[in-house]
């Protein structure tokens, strides 16, 4: 049975670049845009900023560095890793606080907390985060870009003139309504602008995972040893699948459709409550839940070029930036701007783990400096467009790239 609803839908406001999704793709995407002079709104489904990095409990930003020594991320995803840690605790090893002047008066150097370095005696460029702290600081940064943002919102369906998106339907608790937009950054998260335009993508499943943090007397007597805050640190529980060793397979879900949504959704949290009763108990506690679904990988776009692990090593002339694998020290991958736009749609630009790669490049593509690296890169090619009347396709790349390195980025590995 189905039922015909006809509708009237509001135009509340039009943009030069409208922004969905508020992870750490949109995020740089979003500050990219407004710092480029331009309109610019972000679309939020949640109640706070930063996606599976926050909400999601993933409170690890992933390395900078290539392993051996050199750092190949800069740019925004580099004041996002700052910001992360900026009104809270963290880890980062003194060697690239150093290097990356971050002023820092802490007397109990993190390098000695060998319990939370899970490469050992190899000193990565990552750190973990207060997850409040950053929500906050997220806030922060957009307030000084100028950016709108629009909480508790989502995004329901495009506007189409051609192959263009001409605006976006919205609901919240105002109703439905439209936002105009001159540029949209999808950073849905699971290509949802994209694939509603028109675009050409690839569904793929995921294996049950949730993130849990639990504590106990032990850190908090370390910490008041220490008088250090991080010293209790909840451990980080990573139940279900693991993407280092590939380990806890379950049956599959996907991210794209409200059943598989549901069941992982009931079916982690059942796990983390098992997990509970089973170490209950008065020298132990759960402290927090995840705010969203922990899944990995959804829908993404197959792109003008599709990355995969045959990449690795290889130079692309339109390369927006680099990444290294944050399991182990080895593969290194460029991005090429064609990565990140359809073949069809010309005004919409993907960024975060939506962009188009495979097989084990999605795993370096998808985590927290790679989203925002690529946010940032979509968020100037958005204004770039939008300031020369031109398709995502036609854009100068060269002038892109100019852009990127002239605000702290890397084009090319070392």
């Amino acid at each position: 049975m189905f039922y015909k609803e006809t509708n009237q839908i509001e135009l509340k406001g039009s943009y030069d670049v409208v922004v969905v999704g508020g992870g750490m793709a949109g995020v740089a995407a979003a500050a990219a845009a407004a710092r480029e002079g331009l309109h610019t709104l972000l679309i939020e489904k949640s109640v706070a900023l930063g996606g599976l990095a926050t909400l999601g409990h993933v409170v690890c930003y992933e390395p900078l560095d290539d392993g051996f020594g050199n750092q190949i991320i800069g740019g925004i995803s580099e004041e996002l890793m700052k910001r992360s840690i900026q009104y809270g605790y963290d880890n980062l090893p003194r060697l690239w606080k150093d290097k990356l002047k971050i002023i820092d008066d802490k007397k109990d150097d993190p390098e000695t907390w060998e319990h939370f370095n899970p490469y050992e005696k190899i000193l990565r460029c990552q750190t973990f985060f207060n997850m409040p702290a950053f929500v906050f600081a997220l806030d922060e940064m957009m307030e000084e870009a100028g950016v709108d943002v629009m909480f508790d919102t989502l995004f329901c369906k495009p506007i189409m003139d051609g192959n263009a998106v001409k605006a976006v339907i919205v609901e919240n608790k105002s109703g439905r309504y439209a936002y105009g937009a001159g540029m949209i950054v999808d950073a849905s998260g699971d290509s949802d602008v994209l694939y509603c335009a028109g675009a050409k993508c690839s569904d793929f499943s995921n294996h049950l995972s949730y993130m849990a943090y639990d504590i106990d007397f032990d850190r908090m007597k370390e910490a008041i040893e220490h008088n250090n805050m991080f010293r209790a640190f909840p451990d980080w529980l990573m139940l279900g699948y693991n993407p280092i060793t590939h380990e806890g397979k379950s049956k599959e879900y996907y991210g794209t459709n409200a059943e598989s949504v549901n069941a992982f959704i009931k079916d982690s949290r059942k796990m983390a409550f098992e997990y509970l009763k089973e170490h209950m108990g008065p020298n132990y506690t759960q402290i927090s839940i995840c705010g969203m679904p922990n899944f990995r990988k959804t829908r993404r776009i197959e792109g003008m070029y599709t990355l995969s692990e045959a990449d690795y090593h290889k130079r692309f002339e339109d390369s927006i930036g680099v990444t290294a694998d944050w399991r182990c020290v080895g593969p290194v991958l460029e991005i090429p701007y064609r990565s990140l736009i359809d073949a069809k749609v010309t005004n919409v630009i993907s960024a975060g783990r939506i962009i188009g790669s495979t097989g084990d490049a999605w795993e370096l593509t998808r985590c927290i400096p790679q989203a925002a690296l690529t946010g940032e890169a979509a968020g100037r090619a958005a204004a770039q467009a939008f300031k020369n009347k031109q398709t995502l396709q036609d854009i100068n790349v060269s002038e892109l790239q100019t852009s990127i390195v002239k605000n702290g980025g890397y084009l090319h590995q070392v």
